[in-house]
């Protein structure tokens, strides 16, 4: 079985996003990928719950960087459906 080489792309991408965006909190990105399909969610993962709630309600400038950084890898941004996050406070409860 292969690995599609998007994989990779993302993998490099991972701690670009996160340290691009840790002044709004971003602690660490985790991705849910379909491949053909093209489909690709990116999950933000923040300390806080407050710090979640600010990325939700400002979310644009957020995916304006994370394609800004997968273009630059050579990733297909078209690819990107949704982001989200998630606090580590909401994931351990």
């Amino acid at each position: 079985m292969t690995t599609d080489p998007r994989w990779r792309l993302l993998q490099e991408a991972r701690q670009l996003i996160a340290d691009r965006l840790a002044e709004h909190g971003v602690r660490g990105v985790e991705y849910v990928a379909a491949f053909p399909q093209n489909e690709t969610w990116v999950w933000l993962g923040t300390k806080t719950e407050a710090q979640r709630d600010a990325l939700l309600a400002h979310q644009d400038p957020k995916v304006d960087t994370i394609r800004q950084i997968l273009s630059s890898l050579g990733y297909p941004t078209n690819n990107l459906t949704h982001v989200h996050s998630t606090s580590s406070v909401s994931a351990d409860s």
